[in-house]
């Protein structure tokens, strides 16, 4: 599923001449402030301004200069999405000046238009673009217009002040008719900083020089960092047939006004129904056997009418079953349909993909979702990790039927935690879907090895995956893609261990318990050191799973750093060749920290060297101050997996 933001609107005058508009030459014009050497290029000036029609109807027009700041290429274009049913681009140019002042005009010829969605089978969003040549030199600036014009049941409208690259001037302009209201706010601004001013029908936000964010290891999204406006309009006599929608019942309530007729029960759904689940002993099994299914129905992008609600009403369960193919909106309301069937209530889920932390609970608006899930009511006595329990709505079970790789009980790591529409007519809300604890994704490991007098290894691995650390695996499992599962494996060993031979790979999915389990037998060429015929020296840790986290030093960490949650346990066993005995062992390590805990110990019995690790990764934002704080503590980690077992020959 994915809204169209767009819609039609009043007159405003097209392009005249092909020579550079007055705004573009002043805006060029102007100089900007010394930046980073990394910063690609700078936004001179950027505006949208959108006009509203007593009938609903509405125009964009967007402009903006843009200068580039270094050598190398800069990705950017010209672009703007529009639906061919309800709206079209009336005209987009774009110009070039450069230093010398030359300035080179980019007409239709420039002109690309494209689906939106290259893997739709109907889409009628489409986009138009015009991308700078070879002729964009460093200290050039791109200018364009672009004028759009739609017709739209959408009384909300989103702008983004800014992209990675610092902007000098930023501007949104919206006009309404006599009588409208207006309520816009600026997310990730301080309160009294929006640059709102209202004059009359036109009210205006304006922020002025906006840093540039550098990508930093470990950092948020720019989501969460840039300035970007949500607005509501709506008229006050409820004129236009426009449905405001001031709270997240209302949009509820409009959600489910498209969607819910969409699932009505048919003697194929019910047939459907009491085929899937003939074998299901308990209301769980039942959830199973159907989710099961409808996970396998064919993924296939459908998007049609989408500014008229489209991009919310699924297409009737009956035709998705018959047909075997739909989007998200499909899939899941497949699915409610067939649990309906077999006596088991459920409701819709509008949920953004892609980012946990994208959906603002203080903007009620559809115009933060791409996706849509599902919440099944949870059978009594049941408890699994994506069971969350509401004060009206009651116990939920979310699952997301269009990942074919999550089975029920678990669901894609973006979309835990995260806010989410739960669509129940106008008694739906906003609710924060669970997310798993550390523990439900954890991977434990146990390593069995040989070491040779020549320092060679053999080992054994067997590795289980819980929750979502499975998922990566399971998708290549599913896709019978055992090259590419041998080369992840061959990478990540090399990566560790340096040349080596892998003997054996056999993993076994038990998706229904949430777990993978995985054994491994690989030959490394060299992996204990033998000095002067005496010593033998050797790091277990290098056999532990898991990732090696790297951050570089840096005084000047300008964003918060990030992490996710992680659990890894690991045991590693390696048996020396006879006639070694300990020499030297790592001092035992424990940590606690706010950003994780860790401990490692290293003993030797019976001939075998033995490391033992425990790992867990708190689900934290840091500010930049304790950027060197957490630097320190993945490096003690690190330093752990290199820390070396020294062995003396007898």
């Amino acid at each position: 599923m994915r809204p169209v933001f767009v819609a039609l609107c009043a007159a405003v005058a097209l392009f005249g001449a092909d020579e550079l508009p007055a705004w573009a030459r002043d805006a060029a014009s102007k100089s900007a402030p010394a930046y980073p050497a990394k910063t690609p290029a700078v936004v001179l000036f950027q505006e949208e301004t959108l006009t509203v029609e007593p009938d609903g109807r509405r125009l964009m027009q967007e402009r903006a200069v843009i200068r580039k700041l270094t050598t190398g290429r800069v990705k950017l274009n010209a672009s703007r999405a529009f639906n061919v049913k309800n709206g079209r681009i009336r005209d987009i140019r774009a110009w070039v000046i450069n230093p010398s002042g030359k300035e080179i005009k980019y007409g239709k010829d420039r002109v690309v238009e494209a689906a939106l969605d290259s893997g739709s089978l109907y889409d009628e969003a489409r986009i138009k673009m015009i991308t700078p040549g070879d002729d964009w030199e460093t200290g050039a600036a791109f200018a364009y217009e672009i004028i759009e014009e739609e017709r739209t049941l959408f009384t909300q409208y989103p702008y983004s002040f800014q992209s990675n690259m610092p902007a000098l001037l930023s501007r949104f302009v919206l006009t309404l008719p006599v009588g409208w209201e207006a309520k816009g706010q600026v997310l990730n601004r301080a309160p009294g900083n929006d640059g709102y001013t209202n004059t009359g029908t036109t009210h205006t936000w304006e922020l002025r020089d906006l840093p540039w964010f550098e990508d930093e290891e470990m950092s948020p999204d720019a989501h969460v960092l840039t300035p970007r406006l949500a607005l509501n309009y709506f008229p006050s006599n409820g004129a236009a047939g426009l449905r405001p929608l001031k709270d997240w019942a209302a949009v509820s309530g409009w959600v489910a006004s498209l969607s819910d007729s969409q699932s009505q029960l048919t003697p194929a759904l019910e047939a459907k129904a009491a085929q899937l689940t003939a074998g299901a002993a308990t209301p769980l099994e039942k959830i199973r056997a159907i989710a099961a299914f409808v996970q396998q129905t064919t993924y296939i992008s459908v998007q049609m009418n989408l500014t008229r609600g489209g991009g919310y009403t699924p297409h009737p369960a009956a035709d998705v079953l018959a047909k075997n193919y739909g989007d998200c909106k499909d899939k899941a309301n497949l699915m409610k349909a067939l649990l309906a069937a077999a006596g088991i209530g459920s409701h819709l889920v509008a949920i953004y993909s892609g980012a946990r932390d994208f959906v603002r609970p203080e903007w009620p608006s559809t115009m933060q979702f791409n996706h849509m899930i599902i919440a099944v009511r949870a059978p009594d006595g049941v408890t699994l990790p994506t069971i969350a329990s509401h004060e009206t709505l009651g116990r939920l079970l979310f699952f997301d039927p269009t990942d074919p790789y999550t089975p029920v009980g678990d669901l894609p790591d973006d979309e835990q935690g995260s806010h989410a529409l739960v669509v129940a007519g106008d008694s739906g809300a906003l609710v924060r879907v669970p997310r798993a604890p550390a523990t439900a994704n954890r991977v434990t490991s146990e390593t069995n090895a040989v070491l040779n007098t020549d320092g060679g290894l053999v080992a054994q691995v067997q590795r289980q995956y819980f929750g979502q650390t499975a998922s990566g695996l399971r998708s290549l499992l599913q896709q019978r893609n055992d090259a590419a599962i041998r080369k992840m494996f061959e990478y990540a060993l090399t990566r560790q261990l340096g040349g080596l031979k892998l003997d054996k790979i056999e993993p076994a999915d038990s998706a229904a318990a949430g777990r993978l389990d995985l054994r491994l037998a690989f030959t490394a060429q060299q992996f204990g050191k033998l000095l002067k015929d005496r010593l033998l020296i050797l790091a277990p840790g290098a056999l532990l799973s898991g990732s090696r986290y790297s951050l570089p030093a840096k005084a000047d960490r300008k964003l918060p750093v990030q992490l996710e949650a992680e659990v890894r346990q690991d045991r590693v066993a390696v048996q020396v060749p006879d006639g070694f005995q300990l020499d030297e062992l790592p001092d035992p390590v424990q940590l606690k920290t706010s950003y994780g805990e860790f401990t490692a110990k290293w003993k030797m019995a019976a001939g075998k060297v033995e490391m033992e690790q425990a790992l867990e990764i708190y689900s934290i934002t840091a500010p930049p101050a304790e950027y060197a704080k957490v630097r320190a503590f993945f490096e003690q980690i690190g330093g752990a997996t290199t820390a070396a077992v020294v062995l003396v020959k007898k």
